[in-house]
């Protein structure tokens, strides 16, 4: 049996301590080439970003090279390391 993927979608949301911080996060996800959303929150709440990273291919290579774009953004704007 052969399997291939056709179509994955990484979704991704950070509360950013300040506005500066989620314009900061937007700036590496465009220049890794990354489809964000930023709301810059409810009065009250932090700011949001929103990276939704949609991938369709029969191609692993390509699909895997997406997740690991997502992967080095989030170890680019936060703590996490992954």
């Amino acid at each position: 049996m052969s399997m291939k993927p056709t179509y994955t979608t990484v979704h991704v949301q950070l509360d950013a301590d300040s506005i500066d911080d989620a314009l900061h996060a937007t700036k590496v996800a465009r220049n890794l080439g990354l489809q964000v959303t930023l709301s810059d929150g409810i009065e009250g709440t932090e700011p949001k970003l929103i990276v939704n990273h949609e991938v369709s291919s029969e191609n692993a290579q390509e699909i895997f090279d997406a997740i690991k774009s997502v992967q080095k953004f989030l170890a680019d704007v936060s703590n996490v390391h992954v």
